[in-house]
């Protein structure tokens, strides 16, 4: 068998792939990314906007569900008719003969 020649020094230092290096390195980069997420605020304003994003479209689900729920029930469609019933009663008893009566009564005046 071949014998490898050992790996020469880091220029860091001999203690680079000890257990203190490597807990240097995990507290250097949990520094780093605390300070770029956290104390930037990038990590609250992607959470917000996504929670918000997520919220907006799941309201908007939601009350489309409830008005066609509501549109397509039953006692919508006898409010209308009621409503259209009444409008029809109104427009025949009193807004279609007093138009009628002015307009004959304009008629037989001499011009």
């Amino acid at each position: 068998m071949k014998e490898h020649a050992p790996h020469p020094p880091s220029p860091q230092g001999k203690d680079e792939g000890s257990p203190n290096a490597s807990v240097a390195l995990r507290d250097t980069l949990l520094e780093v990314i605390h300070s770029s997420l956290f104390t930037s605020g990038v990590l609250e304003k992607y959470v917000t906007r996504a929670v918000n994003d997520k919220m907006q479209s799941e309201i908007t689900a939601l009350v489309q569900r409830e008005i066609q729920a509501t549109l397509s029930s039953e006692n919508v469609k006898i409010l209308l008719d009621d409503k259209f019933r009444a409008i029809s009663l109104y427009l025949k008893s009193e807004v279609i003969p007093k138009t009628v009566a002015q307009i004959l009564k304009g008629q037989k005046q001499p011009a």
